[in-house]
């Protein structure tokens, strides 16, 4: 029988809570589980000199994840780059040449170009997954148009991701999708075929999101909310571009109008984004508590909460999306107000009646949506709950995904 070493690697800066659920959270699942990943990081160049960054950065992965083994340096994927890239990772893993047979990398990152080389280089085989989280060019177009910036050098940088993508998902052996849109947008756009793609959600970790109807009565008591208060909930960024934040707060205003104990919650450590726009917003003030907590801590919040709003725009950055925050919803039994074309998610809130979906003409003008969908907070919670459960949480389905990883090639 072979004997596989696995390595993670990954460039994602720590950064509290999306660090901890996509990476760290992970790493200890595989490994309770039978896979024992090294966890290598990938520094960018900019820290060759930065000391004092480097050292931090390091410091907070160390703590997150007992399963960090070693880090290196991660120069652009251009020109001579690519193979000084390919030779540093290279030197690091030589350390595993002579104990084992062969060598499974996953990781997230496009580089397709450096592990190309890097099987080259290797005496024993190089299996490479490549966790795909989203279509990369496609989220470099969509900022462009945001901020009307289609100069010569970024429809270059758009033909570069683009290439180094294909480059990627042609030199994988396996590809993990995070939605059926995801793997259909490989297929079509770079020709992979179907049976390559393992689908794979952003899940949740059952253990810290889940259903507790006392955690929801002390929270909504610790925020001052009375049985009469029907509680609508947004968590996540509000500084990036794929942020409809004035949808949002857009959102707040048209409740507050149409009930008068409308309660509304916002966790985002975007502090300056939210007081700006409570400035444009003043009716909803005296209604809206904003606090920047912890991942621990969050589900509290959900489980006092009546609905959880997901708004994305409806373009093929957010089509082929999965954002975890859905997964932490349906664990908690939070009904979900959805916007149309987010990932796979939109058409499950339809069929499986775990939440409400508004259309693009209704999220530009409240007054067009139906008041009487979101009214009573007629959902069954624990049913929900019991969904995302089975369905979206990481223990659930991690046995299938172990299972991948033991492929034969």
């Amino acid at each position: 029988m072979k004997k596989t070493k696995y390595i993670y690697l990954s460039s994602k800066n720590f950064d509290g809570t999306v660090f901890i659920t996509q990476v760290a959270d992970w790493l200890t699942v595989y490994n309770e589980n039978g896979i024992a990943f090294d966890y290598y990081h990938l520094l960018y160049y900019p820290y060759l000199w930065d000391k004092f960054a480097r050292k931090q950065q390091l410091e907070e992965i160390k703590k997150a994840t007992f399963y960090f083994k070693d880090y290196s340096f991660c120069f652009p994927s251009r020109g001579l780059f690519i193979y000084l890239n390919a030779i540093l990772w290279h030197f690091k893993l030589r350390r595993y040449y002579k104990e084992y047979d062969e060598i499974l990398l996953f990781s997230r990152n496009i580089f397709g170009k450096e592990i190309y080389i890097l099987k080259k280089l290797a005496p024993i085989p190089i299996i490479f997954y490549f966790d795909a989280r989203a279509a990369s060019a496609e989220e470099n177009k969509f900022t462009a148009a945001k901020q009307n910036n289609f100069s010569y050098s970024k429809f270059k940088t758009f033909t570069h991701i683009f290439y180094t993508e294909y480059k990627t998902v042609t030199i994988a052996d396996r590809i993990f999708a995070v939605s059926n849109v995801l793997k259909k947008y490989f297929t079509t756009n770079y020709n992979v075929p179907s049976e390559k793609v393992f689908i794979y959600p952003c899940l949740s970790d059952a253990t810290k999101f889940y259903l507790d109807h006392q955690i929801r009565l002390n929270t909504r008591n610790e925020l001052g909310f009375s049985d009469k208060n029907q509680v609508y909930l947004y968590a996540g960024g509000l500084a990036g571009e794929y942020h409809i934040v004035n949808s949002i707060f857009e959102f707040f205003n048209w409740i507050s109008n149409k009930n008068q104990d409308a309660r509304f919650l916002l966790l985002s450590k975007d502090r300056v984004a939210i007081e700006e726009k409570l400035n444009q917003y003043p009716e909803i003030i005296n209604k809206l508590q904003y606090k920047s907590v912890s991942n621990n801590e969050m589900i509290n919040y959900l489980n006092a909460a009546d609905y959880g709003l997901l708004f994305r725009d409806n373009v093929l950055m957010n089509n082929v999306a999965s954002p975890s925050k859905f997964a932490e919803y349906m664990l908690c039994g939070l009904p979900c107000i959805i916007s149309e074309g987010v990932g796979d998610y939109t058409e499950f809130c339809k069929n499986e009646g775990v939440g409400v979906v508004v259309n693009e003409t209704e999220i530009n003008n409240w007054n067009l949506f139906n008041y009487e969908k979101i009214k009573g907070s007629d959902f069954d919670r624990k049913e929900i709950a019991d969904i995302g459960k089975r369905l979206f949480s990481k223990q659930a389905v991690v046995e299938d995904i172990i299972t991948e990883f033991k492929r034969e090639f």
